[in-house]
């Protein structure tokens, strides 16, 4: 698991290197700049469970209010996407947060 934790640390690095052209790059570095970091700490320690819920269950209700705005592209569209790469983050702090308990 540590291996994945890894990977997805450089996922979300990657997905942070693509917001730089984005209007509201700011946010969405920041968001998957946290997720690649907590991937990271998880690769050498314990996933922190308190954290790792709280990041799920705000990522979720981010994707949830934007939810609404879409229009169904969601190959093309923007918000479509970010609303996806917000349910990445909330799964993947979800899966952290399971695999904390089995080391509690």
């Amino acid at each position: 698991m540590r291996i994945v934790a890894l990977v997805m640390m450089v996922v979300f690095v990657g997905f942070a290197a693509v917001q730089f052209n984005d209007p509201d790059s700011l946010i969405w570095i920041i968001a998957y700049g946290v997720c690649a970091t907590v991937s990271g700490y998880s690769a050498l320690r314990v996933p922190p469970r308190a954290l790792t819920m709280m990041l799920a269950v705000g990522f979720t209700l981010w994707a949830m209010w934007l939810l609404p705005h879409t229009r169904g592209l969601w190959w093309s569209g923007e918000i479509e996407r970010e609303v996806s790469g917000l349910l990445i983050c909330a799964a993947w702090n979800l899966i952290l947060f399971r695999w904390g308990a089995s080391h509690s």
